[in-house]
Formats: C-alpha cells, structure tokens, sequence
C-alpha cells in the first residue's frame, strides 16, 4: 500500500466516522436534523474478484464492513445504512500470456468503499447499494511489478437473512464503472450492536 493510499483509505475512513460521528454519543441522535435511531454495524465478508481484462484469472480478497444501520423505516417500509468497508488480497489470480502484458503473471486488488445502502423488509431480503469505490490492482511478473489505481462510481446488489435481531448474513455482487473493471462477489456476516 503506498502513502497516496494510505491517504486517501484514511480520509475515507475519517469521513464515514465524522459523518456518522453525531449519532454517537448523543441522548437523542439525529441526521441532519432528523432523528436517527439505529446500530453500529461490524462486520467481515470475503469475495471472489473477476477482473474484466483478458487473460486475468479470478483473485480472491478478504476485509471489514463499518458502517451505521438506521432503525426508521425508508422506501417501502425497507431500512438504510451507510457503509464503509476495506478488502485486501487474500489469493492472487493468475494472468495469462494474452494479456495485454503479453506475458504470464500473478494480479492482486484492495480496495476499499463507501456506500449507502437499502435493504427490503423480512427476515430473507433484497439488497442494493451505491457509493464510491477506490481500487488498487497490482500485477507482478517475476521481479517487475505494476499497479493501476482508480476511484470510481460502484454498486451492488444482493440476498440476504436476519440471523435473530443483532446478525444478518448476505451474498453480494458489486461492480464498479472505472477502468479497473472489477466484478466481486462475497459473502459476509455482519454483527449490529
């Protein structure tokens, strides 16, 4: 991870908390001036990642979900919750000599998003969420290495199910629209409290 990385992970971390922050500590919480009723959230997920180019194998990554869930209800009677999470390469995927590249490396990925996200009512529910997704891909082949960053509009959709009143579970698919052209698929459990 480099330093502009490190930046820009902590200053998406300190935005997520200083806009969640409010809610903390105050007898009755509120966002932007209304109520706010809700939980933290804690939770891990791990994914599978396709990247989009010729010749890259999947790679597989592992992270962290914060983020807060609001207990009043929006849309159709669904909840909403905003959403940071980091992942980092747990497995790289294999590039091939038809890459771009023209030649046979390994490829991994962190990245790391900040999203709002809706959730149906139920026990079994339907996920979507928006936001921001940074990416950091580096390929190595033997001692030379490469890396691409980019930062660009993300979103998903998903499955999941309410694990009594404090957990859920859910299976996940997010894609970005920047030139890193990365599909994901996790799965995940999260803990409210």
């Amino acid at each position: 991870m480099t330093i502009t990385t490190s930046a820009r992970v902590l200053f998406a971390a300190l935005f997520s908390f200083l806009a969640v922050g409010t809610v903390w500590g105050a007898e009755e919480a509120t966002w932007f001036g209304q109520k706010a009723a809700g939980k933290w959230m804690v939770g891990l997920k791990g994914a599978n990642v396709q990247n989009g180019r010729d010749g890259f194998d999947d790679a597989s990554n592992a992270g962290l979900l914060l983020g807060y869930w609001f207990a009043r209800p929006v849309g159709f009677n669904g909840t909403a919750s905003i959403e940071f999470e980091g992942m980092t390469s747990t497995g790289d995927g294999d590039i091939d000599g038809t890459s771009n590249f023209g030649t046979a490396g390994r490829w991994d990925v962190d990245t790391y998003g900040l999203f709002f996200a809706y959730r149906t009512p139920g026990t079994v529910y339907f996920k979507g969420r928006l936001g921001g997704l940074h990416s950091e891909i580096s390929n190595k082949f033997g001692t030379a290495r490469t890396s691409t960053d980019d930062a660009s509009l993300a979103g998903g959709a998903g499955l999941g199910v309410q694990v009594g009143e404090w957990g859920n579970i859910e299976l996940e698919w997010t894609g970005d629209s920047g030139d890193n052209d990365l599909q994901m698929i996790s799965l995940g459990g999260v803990l409210k409290f």
